[in-house]
């Protein structure tokens, strides 16, 4: 068991279960429903939190705030936290910027929206690459 523990629900069976045959959920698909609740202390002082989401809580800062492994380099600025360990959390809240700041791609979910200002519309990531509603690719 991680550090954030384990669980089940009716639908979800294994194979030695009363209730059926296995059946697992993708982790991917349920990361914002198990994020763990941190103080910023803990966030900045934890290595290895393995969590693709987490909610911070703290007396300055409020939010859900997701990991984006393509970022190597940006300082703990209060927006963008940084784990002992180098782990960078950016704010999912922030949809709307310039073309420079849309968010890094990597495990960025399928249907992602943001306003880019740059551009004047809006744009969704499709797993691939940015389009427009019209699926031109921007």
């Amino acid at each position: 068991m991680g550090p954030f523990g384990s669980g089940t629900s009716p639908d979800q069976t294994s194979p030695n279960s009363l209730l059926g045959t296995a059946a697992h959920v993708n982790n991917s698909d349920n990361a914002i429903w198990y994020a763990p609740v941190m103080n910023l202390d803990y966030v900045r002082g934890q290595p290895a939190i393995e969590s693709k989401y987490i909610i911070v809580d703290d007396a300055s800062v409020i939010g859900l705030y997701r990991y984006d492994s393509s970022d190597t380099t940006t300082a703990d600025n209060g927006t963008v936290l940084v784990t002992i360990d180098g782990r960078r959390y950016k704010p999912v809240t922030d949809r709307t910027g310039n073309t420079a700041g849309r968010p890094g791609t990597v495990g960025l979910p399928t249907g992602y929206q943001y306003y880019d200002t740059q551009i004047g519309k809006p744009i969704w990531w499709n797993g691939t690459a940015w389009k427009d509603a019209s699926g031109t690719t921007v």
